[in-house]
This record gives C-alpha cells, sequence and structure tokens, in this order.
C-alpha cells in the first residue's frame, strides 16, 4: 500500500467534503483547515481572468472569495429553493424593540419572499455573544469607534454559522446631537435595518454618504430618512441565495439587473477566529458615522 498516496487521498476526499458541504471531516478537516489558514494567500486573480477568456469557468468547481469582500457574500445553510428559515435573537434594551421588530417585519416581506424570520427576546446583552445557528441584536455605547452599527458574522466553510448585530448608543442614543433634519429614530431604523441585511449574507450597496441615495438601507446615505427599507435589488441578492436565482450555493456578487455591488472596504476579515471550538472566519461590515 502506497501511504503517501493514501494520505493525499484522505486529505483530498476532507477538503472537497469542506468545500461542497460547509462542514469539516471531524479531525481531519480540522486539522487541515488549522494548516491551510496558515499558509500565506497567493494572489491569482490574473490567471482566473485569462482562464476565462479561455472559455473556462474556476467558479463551476470552486467559489473564490476576494479578500477585500468584494464578489461574493456567504450565505447560511439553507435548502435549495425552500429560502432561509432563521431565528432572530433581540438581546436590546426596550427602546430599540420597535426599529427592531419593523426592520425585521420590512425583511421579511420582500419580494421573492425567502426569508422566513422568526424572533425570541433575550436579556440586553452588550458583549453580544454570538449564537451558532442564530442572528442576534443588541445596543450599547461602544464609544467613539467611527462607526454606528457592525455586523460581525462567523463564517464556516461556504456558509454563515452565527451573526451578531450591534448598535452603538454613541452615535444613536436618544441625545445625541443627529444634524439639521435627521431625526434619530430614522438613524435607529436605517442601521438596525442595515446590520440585519449583513446578516443575512448582503454587503454594501454603495460606500459613499454624499452621491445619489439607492433607496436601500444597505446604502451609505447622510439622508437615512430616504433610505429606511430594504430595496427590490437587496431582495433580488436573497432570492439568487436562497431562492430560485441562478446562483443558490450561498454566493453571490452580483444584482440580477447586472449590476456590480460596490467594493467593500468597511470589512475586516479574521481567518484564524475560535467560535464555540470552531476555527471560522470573522468577517465584520462596518456603517461608519458620517463625517461632519
Amino acid at each position: 500500500m502506497n501511504w503517501v498516496l493514501l494520505l493525499l487521498t484522505i486529505v483530498l476526499i476532507a477538503v472537497l467534503y469542506e468545500r461542497f458541504t460547509g462542514d469539516y471531516v471531524p479531525y481531519i478537516g480540522e486539522t487541515i483547515g488549522d494548516v491551510v489558514d496558515k499558509v500565506p494567500k497567493i494572489d491569482i486573480s490574473g490567471l482566473l481572468d485569462r482562464a476565462k477568456d479561455w472559455g473556462f469557468h474556476f467558479d463551476d468547481i470552486f467559489s473564490f472569495d476576494a479578500m477585500d469582500g468584494n464578489g461574493t457574500a456567504p450565505g447560511w445553510r439553507s435548502k435549495e429553493g425552500e429560502g432561509l428559515h432563521l431565528n432572530i435573537a433581540n438581546g436590546l434594551t426596550t427602546d430599540w424593540h420597535g426599529f427592531f421588530y419593523q426592520a425585521v417585519s420590512d425583511w421579511d416581506a420582500g419580494s421573492p419572499d425567502v426569508l422566513t424570520l422568526s424572533t425570541y427576546v433575550v436579556d440586553p446583552d452588550p458583549e453580544c455573544a454570538p449564537i451558532q445557528g442564530e442572528m442576534k441584536v443588541c445596543n450599547a455605547d461602544f464609544g467613539n469607534t467611527g462607526w454606528e452599527g457592525i455586523n460581525e458574522v462567523m463564517i464556516r466553510g461556504r456558509y454563515i454559522v452565527a451573526s451578531v448585530a450591534k448598535m452603538n448608543e454613541f452615535y444613536l442614543s436618544a441625545t445625541v446631537e443627529t444634524g439639521k433634519a435627521v431625526f434619530i429614530g430614522d438613524k435607529r431604523l436605517y442601521t438596525m435595518c442595515h446590520e440585519i441585511g449583513h446578516g443575512f449574507g448582503l454587503m454594501h450597496l454603495d460606500e459613499n454618504f454624499t452621491n445619489a441615495d439607492l433607496g436601500s438601507c444597505m446604502d451609505y446615505s447622510g439622508r437615512p430618512q430616504n433610505n429606511l427599507l430594504p430595496s427590490q435589488a437587496d431582495f433580488d441578492i436573497l432570492n439568487e441565495i436562497y431562492g430560485d436565482g441562478e446562483d443558490t450555493d450561498g454566493r453571490t456578487g452580483e444584482d440580477t439587473d447586472g449590476r456590480t455591488r460596490r467594493r467593500n472596504l468597511r470589512v475586516s476579515r479574521n481567518l484564524n477566529y475560535r467560535f464555540n471550538g470552531m476555527l471560522v472566519e470573522k468577517r465584520v461590515y462596518y456603517l461608519m458615522a458620517k463625517p461632519i
């Protein structure tokens, strides 16, 4: 028996299993993941682009996720065509409950309707400890961080395994001066809608505060009152991830009208994060406070 060939075969099976299921083979896959995450990443985007010119598409075999967060977005594990069924834990103080339930209702009422969302209340949790298999939403005064809200998404293999959305009271407290014609209630609902959207796997539509509003809470805007709801572009993307869209494997980078979502510069990634004993990627999306 050629032990080297046997070992390589086991490694290949473990890698393919992780790639297509999003799970590690116990012990084997976890060890391989630890090793792979320590190997320096090589930029082969130029080679991939040239391969497409030859008529070969690597995405037919594997999906490559750009380090800057542009182009692809992981989604939760779901059965193809059955939509996403997700529990969302309300870890907010009571003054935020109205904004939370409104945002959840708005996301749950999309067309195509691929989201089935359930909510329950937990004790207010300023630490916002993630819950495996669920999204959790919290608020606290996180200080002068520069961001009004963030979503910390835990990704294992190809799928989201947990998400926490944090509302920063430093910028969103009822006593904060918001500026002319901007109401704190609008900022709260806009931020809530935005961060919950990240929890489904959506990226920013735009990251420019001063250009024309896109009518989506996933758009950066200094006029939150014009962007309080998800847009049709957002629901089309969700349909691609969880519904009957062309791409149902949990990753997508374009709206169905062909407009590519803009580069997400406000994102950070930790590829060696431990969550519930698992090695995951921790990806953080930021909604920055508008410069005054």
